[in-house]
Order: structure tokens, then sequence, then C-alpha cells
């Protein structure tokens, strides 16, 4: 129901989005076996496009019915998924292109699967990727069922402006290490910051005869990106993982540069 941060829902939801790493489009049969301890079971097939390597499943204990999505693998197309940066225009301003062209990649399928659930409540959720297309999807697909969305470690997928379209409540689960929900939503300056330490590392490359083609690639695509970098925004409720591992909300987004900064003093922890 559409009444609030739910925290005994949110580990639920965190618990299917770990199941959606498990490689269902293979046939493995623990993506079934897990859902069944969770008390789910897939409504018709799971979703997956091998070209744009976008998976997704919709599940259903019964009493509501889940939307979840892969997050980022080590395969080029994820990683080209999150690195397609660019501001989408016309029709689809101020979208992230990479993870909406991936929805869209299987949105027939979801469409065709929710057909099955319109008498339940649906929640929508997913982590790092597959939070940008939990998202993405409620932007997007959204139905009158649709209850809300949970993400986990989730990038900025689009502009203020385009948030405005959003319909239920999203709630986002930072943890305090991870850097993946604040690089989209950075200050130009950190971007600016990040060139810097990228020609200094270039400059002594060079002095090293080293080949730094890759590195003044990287540095050209990330001077052309800040631009759009600087309009990201996230959108809904964050709920904040201090180090302490109690859950809090922030108010704002007023710690985030504050929290960036952290993650510079200590190792990156994901969620999982």
């Amino acid at each position: 129901m559409k009444n609030g941060f739910d925290l005994s829902l949110a580990v639920l939801l965190a618990k299917l989005s770990k199941v959606a790493y498990e490689k269902f489009e293979d046939g493995n049969p623990f993506f079934e076996i897990k859902l069944r301890a969770l008390g789910f079971r897939p409504v018709g097939k799971p979703f997956s496009n091998a070209k744009t390597q976008t998976q997704g499943c919709l599940v259903t204990n019964g009493r509501i019915a889940v939307l979840f999505f892969r997050g980022t693998e080590p395969n080029h197309l994820d990683v080209f998924t999150d690195l397609r940066l660019h501001l989408r225009t016309a029709e689809n301003a101020g979208e992230h292109e990479g993870f909406f062209v991936a929805l869209e990649s299987i949105t027939n399928e979801i469409a065709l699967a929710m057909e099955e659930v319109r008498h339940l409540p649906v929640y929508v959720t997913g982590h790092s990727l597959g939070g940008a297309l939990a998202k993405a999807a409620i932007l997007d697909l959204c139905e009158p069922n649709w209850q809300g969305c949970y993400t986990f470690g989730s990038p900025a997928i689009c502009t203020e402006q385009r948030a405005c379209a959003n319909k239920v409540p999203v709630y986002l689960v930072v943890n305090a290490g991870d850097i993946v929900p604040r690089i989209l939503s950075l200050s130009p300056r950190i971007g600016e910051f990040l060139i810097v330490c990228a020609k200094g590392v270039r400059a002594v490359a060079k002095r090293l005869e080293w080949k730094t083609d890759d590195l003044t690639k990287w540095i050209e695509a990330l001077e052309g990106l800040l631009p759009s970098l600087a309009t990201y925004r996230h959108f809904g409720e964050i709920q904040f993982i201090p180090e302490g591992g109690k859950i809090r909300m922030l108010p704002d987004h007023s710690e985030s540069m504050k929290i960036f900064k952290a993650v510079f003093l200590r190792d990156i922890k994901l969620v999982f």
C-alpha cells in the first residue's frame, strides 16, 4: 500500500533483487528454488534480451506481485548500458539513454505478463543497474495497481523535469560506501576534479613512456559528458544506511557531497 517506507517489505524486495542475479535465462534451477524459498513463483517466463543483456522477471506470492530487474554484471554490454550517459532528446528528453533503451528491449514482454496480475498490488525493485531499470519502468510503464518502487544502490536516471512524471512512491536505499548512487548526480566540480586527476596520471604515464591512448579516450568522453552529468537528479525518498548499519531517512539530498567525499576514505562497499 502507498503508506510510506516499509522496512520488512524492503528486506523482501532486496532478497528478490539478489535472486535476480541467478542465470534464469540459462535454465539455472536455483532461480526458481530461491523464489519458492521466499514464497514466490514466476508469472510466465522471465524477461531476457540477448542483444542488450537486459533481464528481469515478474513474480507473485498470491498477495502481491513484484517486478524485478538484474543489476550490472561483468560483461561489456551491461557496462555499455551503464556508460551511455548522454541524455536523450525530443520526445524522450531528460532520460539516460542506456537505461531507457535497455528497458525498451523487454517492454513488450513485461506488458504481456502484467495482464495476469492486474488484480494485485505491484512493486518494482532492483539493485544497481536493476534499480535504474526499476525507476525507468515506473516512469514509462506504470499501471494504476503499481504501489511503489524500492531500489538498492541505484544511480540517477533522468533530469528533475523528467522525474515529474512519476506517480508512485520511490525509496532509494543507499549504502554509506557505495559510489554508484552518486556518480550520476555529482557536482560538475567533482567531474572536473576527476578529469584533472586523470590528466595528471596521463602526464606521469607519458614520462614513463607507457601507452595512454585508452586514458585519453576516457578523458575526452568525460569532458563531453560533463554537461549531462550536471543535470541528473535522484527522485524519491533516500533511506541511508551509515556504517553502523541502522537505516535512516535523509530529509533531502544535502548530505550527498559529504557522503561522496567519505567514499575516498574507506573501501567501497555494496548493498549485497
